[in-house]
């Protein structure tokens, strides 16, 4: 799935050559593919130390989960889709699956587009839970995105650069004496899990793309429609502005998201490996 994003983004950066949108385009599913990664090492691997099912297991991922499963049943009834199962956090340590939302989906032209938008709900309302969280702290780290212009490589990496610098000092600038600013810090680290999105949700958007030819390619006709308007030398009544304005809105949301959940991810790497060390020595001095 990793490489199958990031084979993407280098498709899209070549294929979109000069094209307006072409950075975020062809960033976003880089970032993707490092957001997954990140999720997996620390749900699997550094969390795996806290004992899959504990107390301190439920504590962190249960907000991000329950906000990741809603995001999928509200996105399934706003797309036509009938509910048939909902839980929103129940740990199966057997399948390694920790909440689900079963539907059924209504099937026509834009059946991919349906499937796509219930799989990536997880990113958007947890995305915006993390905004919000920055929003009503101060909106430190939204003035820091709201300077950077994506045009290249090297933007790419300053920009990751300058939103990393900002999430230290916004972490930095707390007060730890405060249980708010722990509020804070643990709200942003469940969110940034929960906007990932899983293996599972992945593989039900490419079995709609296989199962629905027609819907595949009706779907990236629609989305070529929106990249050729951006190129269009006329207005077409105003058209040309009110679509390009609003696509490249749309690509900064999910680019600022991304590049919040990784930082956040990246930067409790180390505190949550501590963390889950730290209980694994009192599991063995329980023992």
């Amino acid at each position: 799935m990793v490489l199958l994003l990031i084979a993407s983004s280098y498709g899209l950066w070549i294929l979109l050559s000069g094209h307006p949108l072409r950075a975020y385009a062809s960033f976003i599913p880089l970032l993707l593919s490092l957001q997954v990664l990140l999720n997996d090492l620390l749900e699997h691997h550094v969390m795996g130390g806290l004992r899959f099912g504990s107390f301190f297991f439920k504590l962190l991922m249960a907000p991000g989960t329950m906000l990741h499963e809603l995001s999928h049943f509200f996105a399934a009834l706003f797309t036509g889709s009938t509910i048939t199962g909902l839980s929103l956090f129940k740990p199966n340590p057997r399948t390694g699956m920790l909440g689900s939302v079963s539907y059924k989906l209504k099937v026509d032209e834009w059946v991919v587009v349906r499937e796509f938008l219930i799989a990536f709900a997880p990113f958007m309302g947890c995305g915006i839970m993390i905004l919000l969280v920055d929003y009503f702290y101060g909106g430190m780290l939204l003035e820091a995105v709201g300077g950077l212009d994506v045009n290249a490589p090297d933007d790419f990496i300053q920009s990751f650069i300058i939103l990393s610098t900002s999430i230290f000092g916004f972490m930095a600038g707390l007060d730890y004496a405060s249980i708010s600013s722990w509020i804070i810090l643990y709200a942003i680290f469940s969110f940034s899990l929960g906007a990932a999105p899983s293996g599972h949700d992945f593989r039900d958007s490419l079995k709609s793309m296989v199962k629905y030819p027609v819907g595949t390619v009706f779907t990236v006709f629609f989305i070529s429609i929106i990249f050729l308007v951006h190129e269009l030398p006329y207005s077409l009544y105003g058209v040309r502005e009110y679509v390009s304005g609003g696509s490249l809105l749309a690509f900064k949301f999910v680019f600022t998201v991304l590049m919040f959940s990784c930082a956040f991810l990246a930067l409790m790497l180390p505190i949550a490996y501590v963390f889950s060390v730290l209980k694994g020595q009192e599991k063995k001095k329980g023992a």
